[in-house]
């Protein structure tokens, strides 16, 4: 009969199986890791939010004050070099104040300029491209003060660019949410567009045609690091990115089955260790 192999033995044997096995899993994803970091670079961005009403850009006068819409409501007048534009907003607390302070959080202005390793990115002339934006939330429809308070995920981002040729270009947001079920990220807006269709007897078109005007607010984006000067601070901690090296994406393979395996065999390798100094214990025999 063959003798039972000793607890030092048996413990080394697993800790050299699991060490090798967290070896090679953990290199396959390093390596996944890297590839998505490759291929989907982080965007990042020098913001600073400005909060006078008077300023110059791209040698353009900038003008934001008080005013009203065709409709009587709280607006405000935003006129870029000989351009002009009034929108709806919340009312401010205090109007024709000094500066956008009674705005936070709804209103913001906001100048980006991109980053890399860690310093502002220039052209062969040593300027750095600036970008200049208004963000204005506003709550698609709802009371602002109750239903559109809580109703973060339906939240609306209007943003207006003013662009260095002196046009002001408008654009309508919105953050993403997963779909519980497939796991896709979709944007309320067509989510709740699409509903209305299917309730009225009507076929949506396909899922890769839109059919309202908002965008999706794209993650590591300039318009996502903007947004987040209009949502009050309360909130910002809740907007993460959804698709990290983990996941993945839809272009990207993230971790996948190589994260739980490194964990599972870093944890057989310390089982097998516990083992095999489990054979130095002295034992008492009787």
């Amino acid at each position: 009969m063959d003798p039972v192999p000793s607890p030092k033995t048996i413990g080394l044997l697993i800790a050299a199986v699991c060490s090798a096995v967290a070896l090679g899993s953990g290199y396959a994803m390093a390596r996944r890791v890297g590839n998505y970091n490759l291929r989907n670079p982080p965007q990042l961005f020098d913001c600073r939010q400005i909060e006078d009403r008077d300023f110059t850009f791209a040698g353009r006068p900038v003008r934001l004050e008080d005013a009203a819409d065709e409709h009587g409501r709280s607006a405000v007048r935003l006129t870029y070099g000989d351009r002009s534009v009034t929108f709806a907003v919340h009312p401010p607390v205090i109007k024709n104040f000094g500066d956008l302070g009674p705005y936070a959080d709804w209103l913001a202005v906001v100048e980006l300029s991109p980053l890399e390793l860690g310093r502002i990115v220039t052209d062969e002339h040593g300027v750095a491209p600036r970008r200049l934006a208004v963000i204005n939330r506003n709550t698609a429809g709802f009371d602002p003060d109750t239903w559109g308070s809580v109703r973060v995920k339906d939240w609306l981002f209007d943003i207006y660019e003013l662009t260095p040729a002196g046009d002001i270009d408008r654009s309508t947001h919105q953050f993403q949410t997963r779909n519980r079920v497939s796991g896709a990220m979709e944007t309320p807006a067509e989510v709740e567009a699409r509903r209305e269709l299917e309730k009225a007897g009507r076929a949506p078109p396909p899922p890769d045609q839109a059919i309202t005007d908002v965008r999706p607010i794209a993650e590591r984006s300039w318009q996502w690091q903007a947004a987040l000067f209009a949502v009050p601070r309360g909130q910002v901690s809740r907007y993460r990115f959804r698709t990290d090296a983990v996941a993945g994406n839809l272009t990207t393979e993230g971790m996948g089955w190589t994260l739980p395996l490194t964990g599972f065999s870093m944890m057989g390798a310390l089982v097998g260790m516990g083992v095999f100094l489990s054979g130095f214990v002295a034992r008492r025999t009787v």
